[in-house]
C-alpha cells in the first residue's frame, strides 16, 4: 500500500491490535512508528489515550513509564507490548459515556462510581465539553486528601492523568481521564496484581502461537476505519453505492463499523460483569462498557433498530460490504 496509508493505518492498528491482544500488530505498528521521528512524538503523546481506553488499570505503569522520561526505544517497546497482554478493560470510556448519553438503569443509581462521576459533572455547570475538564484540579485534590491514602504507584497513575487533562487533541481523550481518575480512586491499583496479569497472559499468548516472539504481519483492513482517509473514502463509496440497498443511514452504518468492529476485543481478553449498586467492582471488571454501548448503537438507529439487529445486519452484509471498499481504495491510492 501507498507508504503513507501504512504508518497513518499504523497509528490506528496500534491501537487495536492492543484492543485485541494481538502482539504481532503491535510489533509491526511500533517498528513502522518508531522509524520516523514524527510518528515516534505522536506515540509518546497517544500513550495515555491508550491505557486510558483500552486497560485503564494501567495508568499506574504509565505514571511510572511517563516519570521516567526515557526514550528508548527498548523501554517503550517493551510497555506496549505488556499494554497489549494485559486483560482489557474499557470501563473508563464506558462509565464517561455511558452518563453522558444518558444511562440510569435503576440496578446502577447509588454505585459509587457512578455517583462520583455524576457528582463532577454536575459541579460542570457551564454548557459545552470544555467545561467538565474545569473541575479536574478539584478532583486531585479531592482524590489525594480522602481518606483512603493513594500509594506512591496510584499517585504517580493520577499525575500523568491530571497532565494529559491540560493538553490539546480530541476533547473526549482528555476527558476520559477525569473517569479513569474515578476508577484509580474507587478500585485502586496493585502493581503486583497488574504484572501478573500481564505474565499470565504472555504465557497463554505463547502456548496459542507457538513462539516466543512477535512477528511482522499485514496491517489488516479494519484499521482503516474513520480515523484514516482511507476509511473516510470507503465510507463515501458505501454510502453512495450501497446504503439505500440496506437501508441503513449514515449514523446507523458509522455506529455498526465502530462499536461491531473497530471496538472488537476477544472474548477471552476482558471480562464483562454486570454493574450495580450492590456489588462493587474489580480492576478487571468491566462493568460500564457494555451498557454505553448498547445506548449509543439504539440511540444512532434512526430506523428503530436495536443493538442485536444493528449486530445481525454488520455481520450479514455491511461488514463484508465495507471490506471490500477498503481493499478497494487502498489499491487504487497505491496505483495513483
Amino acid at each position: 500500500m501507498h507508504r503513507d496509508d501504512q504508518l497513518y493505518g499504523a497509528r490506528s492498528a496500534i491501537q487495536k491490535g492492543i484492543r485485541r491482544g494481538d502482539l504481532d500488530l503491535v510489533h509491526t505498528c511500533f517498528n513502522l512508528l518508531w522509524s520516523e521521528k514524527t510518528h515516534r512524538q505522536w506515540l509518546w503523546w497517544r500513550v495515555t489515550t491508550l491505557v486510558t481506553e483500552e486497560a485503564w488499570q494501567f495508568c499506574g505503569e504509565l505514571g511510572k513509564l511517563l516519570d521516567s522520561k526515557t526514550k528508548e526505544e527498548r523501554d517503550w517497546r517493551q510497555f506496549l507490548y505488556r499494554l497489549c497482554l494485559a486483560t482489557k478493560n474499557k470501563d473508563a470510556v464506558g462509565l464517561w459515556y455511558y452518563l453522558k448519553f444518558g444511562g440510569e438503569d435503576l440496578e446502577v443509581l447509588g454505585h459509587p462510581e457512578f455517583e462520583e462521576m455524576q457528582f463532577w459533572r454536575a459541579l460542570a455547570t457551564e454548557e459545552g465539553d470544555e467545561s467538565y475538564l474545569s473541575v479536574v484540579d478539584s478532583m486531585v485534590d479531592t482524590y489525594r486528601r480522602k481518606a483512603r491514602n493513594l500509594d506512591e504507584y496510584e499517585e504517580s497513575a493520577l499525575m500523568a492523568l491530571h497532565r494529559r487533562t491540560k493538553m490539546g487533541g480530541m476533547m473526549g481523550d482528555r476527558q476520559i481521564c477525569l473517569s479513569t481518575m474515578t476508577l484509580v480512586y474507587h478500585r485502586g491499583l496493585n502493581a503486583e496484581e497488574i504484572l501478573l496479569d500481564v505474565r499470565a497472559n504472555a504465557v497463554k499468548w505463547k502456548e496459542k502461537n507457538g513462539r516466543n516472539n512477535p512477528v511482522d504481519v499485514d496491517i489488516p483492513w479494519y484499521a482503516f476505519d474513520k480515523h484514516t482517509q482511507a476509511g473516510k473514502i470507503a465510507f463515501s463509496i458505501f454510502m453512495k453505492n450501497t446504503a439505500q440497498k440496506r437501508k441503513v443511514t449514515a449514523d446507523e452504518f458509522w455506529s455498526a463499523w465502530y462499536f461491531l468492529e473497530s471496538c472488537k476485543m476477544p472474548k477471552e481478553i476482558w471480562r464483562a460483569v454486570k454493574a450495580n449498586s450492590e456489588t462493587p467492582l474489580g480492576i478487571f471488571d468491566c462493568g460500564w462498557w457494555l451498557p454505553f454501548v448498547n445506548i449509543k448503537l439504539a440511540q444512532d438507529s434512526s430506523r428503530g433498530r436495536g443493538p442485536k439487529q444493528l449486530a445481525h445486519l454488520w455481520h450479514s452484509h455491511l461488514r463484508d460490504d465495507i471490506k471490500g471498499a477498503v481493499f478497494w481504495i487502498l489499491g487504487k491510492r497505491d496505483k495513483g
